[in-house]
């Protein structure tokens, strides 16, 4: 499985990237600050389970959602049988929507998951 395209909107320093097109091999070049590692932990954040680490700093605006897209494609036999009934034409798309939530009993804030993967598949 081939992540071929990503989209971020206000996670850490990106506040939309619209969709990236993704190629087998990627370099990310940028001055320091510019989103290199941002973009790859959007990826983690994406692939990983429930909120993925995400911080209330992580937020951009805390009062936006994060929201991380990822298209894949060429999917092996054992990827495809797993995600069949997420597949549109043989395609993958994941995303994750994150919120800021305060927690009634301490009032502390922190990330929560609002979909993800299983809950919404959109296609692309």
């Amino acid at each position: 499985m081939r992540l071929s395209r990503l989209s971020v909107t206000n996670f850490r320093c990106l506040r939309d990237t619209g969709p990236l097109e993704l190629t087998a091999l990627q370099a990310l070049i940028g001055e320091n600050n510019s989103g290199k590692s941002s973009l790859l932990r959007a990826i983690d954040v994406l692939t990983s389970a429930g909120a993925g680490g995400v911080t209330v700093e992580d937020f951009r605006d805390a009062s936006q959602p994060i929201v991380v897209t990822g298209v894949f494609r060429e999917l092996g036999p054992s990827e495809a049988a797993v995600w069949r009934p997420y597949l549109v034409g043989g395609v993958l798309t994941l995303e994750k929507t994150l919120a800021v939530e305060t927690n009634a009993k301490t009032g502390r804030d922190s990330a929560r998951i609002l979909q993800s993967r299983r809950d919404r598949v959109v296609s692309g």
